[in-house]
């Protein structure tokens, strides 16, 4: 009889962060803490492809996700992030946060690429949707190195523009 060794996931990239800042695997209780405290732009987002409420949406994305993780700073959660396998090698990357992620915005920005490197090594393809309100957060996507791939018009429950994203890893 063969066993079936299953490859361990890659270790979290170590990211240099004000002392005051860390990076955890996300809870429940981090997204109760959190939920009312997103962001307008979250909210909105929320509401027009789901219809859910922020908590909900919070407490569905980290259940459902392969890997989730909270940004905490001065013990508070002021973000959580993850990704959902969809299919084999594709994975669906999120991030909700509150305003207080704004005063960081030079630890944000040298996280992701590690962040989104990390997912790439479980998920050769990543993609997701996005409110197509959201200029800020597009923009901030194409930085990173996401396409985006197609526009559906009326999408989810709130019937609002939404954009498709994509990045594929290429090794």
């Amino acid at each position: 009889m063969t066993e079936t060794v299953t490859p361990a996931a890659p270790s979290f990239p170590s990211i240099n962060l004000p002392a005051s800042m860390s990076i955890v695997p996300a809870t429940a209780e981090h997204a109760a803490h959190l939920a009312p405290r997103l962001r307008k732009a979250d909210v909105e987002e929320i509401a027009a492809s789901s219809g859910r409420t922020p908590i909900e949406s919070l407490q569905c994305s980290v259940a459902s996700s392969a890997e989730s993780y909270a940004v905490i700073s001065d013990g508070q959660p002021i973000a959580i992030f993850g990704v959902v396998s969809i299919v084999d090698g594709v994975g669906f990357p999120w991030l909700m946060g509150s305003d207080e992620l704004s005063q960081y915005p030079e630890a944000f920005i040298k996280s992701c690429m590690p962040v989104i490197e990390f997912f790439h090594g479980r998920f050769p393809v990543l993609t997701g949707m996005i409110d197509a309100r959201n200029t800020l957060h597009l923009r901030w996507l194409e930085w990173c190195g996401f396409e985006l791939v197609q526009r559906h018009p009326d999408f989810g429950v709130g019937g609002v523009d939404f954009w498709q994203f994509r990045r594929v890893h290429h090794v």
